[in-house]
């Protein structure tokens, strides 16, 4: 006869768990029959430690991390991207701290040094320029018009409903000026504002639609209406662009790197979106832009064979910063393009717009759930079959979580891991790294002030 232990029974030589356990897949992914493993750490049941990797099957149907704050997200995120650096695979990671940044530099191989870009915005120095309406990579330009919307739409908090007037006349600004050359968003308020310069660009737009805004509904207002309809627009658009950072980093004809080349070569790009050196609402913009900028690049690839394109793995830590709808179209269409396949992370669903937290649940093959408060408790409770209740979520020890990961495009069910611990950062190779990668992408900052003070004469 056996009789199960209840909790007021004390046995020296019994073991108790203080944190939910749930049993794994008798077969796990292995390197015999899968490639390109990225390890996310090691069983956390009874005896049971074997190592839980992703396979790039699996990395291609997205994954997405979620917990409160300093529970071991951040952690996981640089194991899995040392992994693929080490693999070879190509890399974008958008920080809103910089920490993890930092680490991940260091974390670059020797071989893959040249491979390297170092997108910093704060730096007082050497910054890398970036262009989102440079379309000389072949991009659509109203493709490229309306990602740019998109950021500034999520960064302003608007929607057609409340503000219909602006967006459209910011609509019809950004599709003039991506046909302009060497146009840069810092030239949007003088296309507002200067009645020649606005008459030589409308002379170069293609588009009749656009076109017919300008020299109809647009020239039919009286000075007194359009200054009223303006002035919101350019009251949020100047809360941006007067920050000298942005007018440097934004205000250059060309970007520093080509998008499309960083994903076909394997490179890896590297962004320090700290919010404490940029501002929050500029850093989230520059964020949102580059998601916006990396999903275009993505999607031209369809003028080459799928077999063709390389994997291209996009890091994105505090996802609510970013959540843009083009970046939940993106969730669905960027499987096909093998870029860029998301790794995504932030801490709780109500951070996230209604069709982002649709599309991942819908679209992110692996979910890995640390702990979480008693809002998402219930939730993820039932996503994982009911098999882990709210209260065992709500107490799971740090870097300990519960993954439901694919396995040949099936579902585990849920399991419990730990992480593994983080990688060895050699501290002596930070500057080393970054005189490499300023050597080849970044310009002084006195040459970028010239070409962006010239917009505004």
């Amino acid at each position: 006869m056996w009789h199960p232990v209840s909790d007021d029974v004390r046995v020296s030589k019994l073991h108790r768990s203080g944190h939910i356990e749930l049993e794994p897949p008798i077969e796990l992914p292995a390197p015999g029959r899968h490639t390109s493993m990225t390890p996310l750490g090691r069983i956390a049941y009874r005896k049971d430690n074997r190592l839980v990797c992703l396979p790039i099957a699996s990395i291609r149907r997205h994954c997405y991390l979620t917990g409160k704050t300093g529970v071991g997200k951040s952690s996981l995120m640089l194991s899995m991207l040392t992994a693929n650096l080490r693999d070879n695979f190509g890399i974008a990671l958008l920080d809103p701290h910089g920490d993890l940044f930092l680490d991940a530099a260091l974390q670059v191989p020797k071989r893959r040094t040249n491979d390297l870009i170092l997108f910093d915005p704060g730096d007082v120095q050497q910054l890398v320029p970036f262009n989102p309406l440079d379309a000389s990579g072949g991009m659509d330009r109203g493709r490229i018009a309306d990602g740019v919307l998109s950021a500034f739409v999520k960064v302003f908090n608007l929607d057609a409903a409340s503000a219909p007037r602006l967006l459209h006349i910011f609509r019809n600004a950004l599709y003039t000026l991506v046909e302009q050359p060497d146009a840069t968003l810092i030239g949007i308020n003088r296309l507002l504002t200067d009645a020649p310069y606005r008459k030589s660009a409308v002379a170069r737009v293609s588009n009749p639609v656009v076109r017919d805004f300008w020299h109809g509904e647009f020239g039919k207002w009286n000075e007194r209406d359009r200054a009223q309809f303006l002035a919101s627009l350019q009251n949020k658009l100047g809360a941006f662009l007067s920050n000298r950072q942005l007018q440097l980093v934004l205000g250059q004809p060309k970007s520093g790197f080509n998008l499309r080349q960083v994903m076909d070569s394997g490179g890896i790009l590297l962004c320090n979106l700290s919010k404490g050196r940029l501002g929050e609402d500029s850093a989230n913009l520059l964020g949102a832009l580059l998601l916006s900028s990396l999903q275009l690049a993505g999607e031209s690839r369809a003028d080459i064979p799928e077999s063709e394109r390389r994997d291209f793995v996009c890091y994105v830590d505090e996802l609510q910063n970013y959540s843009t709808t083009a970046l939940a179209t993106s969730l669905s269409e960027a499987r096909k393009y093998r870029s860029p396949l998301f790794v995504l992370a932030n801490q709780y669903r109500e951070q996230l717009i209604p069709e982002l937290r649709s599309a991942i649940i819908g679209n992110c093959g692996s979910v890995i759930t640390f702990q979480v408060g008693s809002e998402d408790a219930p939730f993820w409770s039932r996503h994982f079959g009911g098999k882990v209740s709210p209260e065992h979520l709500m107490t799971i020890p740090k870097y300990h979580a519960v993954a439901d990961i694919l396995i040949d495009g099936m579902p585990s069910g849920p399991m419990t891991f730990r992480t593994l611990p983080p990688p060895q950062c050699i501290a002596s190779r930070a500057e080393k790294i970054k005189r490499h990668a300023v050597r080849q992408f970044a310009r002084p900052r006195t040459e970028l002030e010239r070409y962006a003070d010239s917009m505004f004469r």
